[in-house]
């Protein structure tokens, strides 16, 4: 499993998490959700992925992640898909 982390000027480096059990869980739940994000940007033809691909890969997680069931806590999954994708268009 690796890291993605990105520098000041936008360059992309893969490395490895601490060997710390919970970061290396934190640390692919997090890939996938940039790779999601990526997916987006890309699926609307986006050179940039920006926060609100960030945000609709959280509404599209399944709801055993942590960020989708915060969002679902607070209502706030659907309306936040809608409003982005309002914003910068649906798949």
């Amino acid at each position: 499993m690796s890291v993605i982390t990105v520098d000041s000027e936008g360059e992309r480096a893969v490395g490895s998490p601490r060997h710390d059990p919970w970061m290396l869980q934190l640390s692919g739940q997090v890939e996938e959700l940039l790779s999601a994000a990526e997916r987006i940007a890309a699926a609307r033809g986006h050179a940039v992925v920006g926060t609100e691909h960030v945000l609709l890969a959280m509404t599209r997680q399944t709801t055993d992640s942590f960020a989708r069931r915060l969002l679902d806590q607070v209502g706030a999954t659907e309306q936040l898909r809608a409003d982005i994708e309002a914003v910068i268009g649906s798949d």
